[in-house]
């Protein structure tokens, strides 16, 4: 599986109601609970948030 397709799969099941977007509560819940990447835990939840929403919305959509 490519990264991109374990990044999907990860985003679906934080996102169990299909809506396409997760918020910062979502993300960091799924991070306590779904064991992510060894790398992740290492950056730490805010840090990988923060990438994956530079501009501080508060959520992030999932890329097609």
């Amino acid at each position: 599986m490519s990264p991109s397709q374990k990044m999907s799969n990860l985003f679906d099941q934080i996102d169990p109601s299909g809506s396409g977007t997760i918020t910062q509560a979502q993300f960091m819940q799924a991070f306590q609970t779904m064991n992510p990447p060894a790398s992740f835990q290492a950056a730490g939840a805010a840090t990988v948030w923060n990438k994956l929403d530079p501009n501080g919305t508060g959520s992030v959509s999932k890329q097609a």
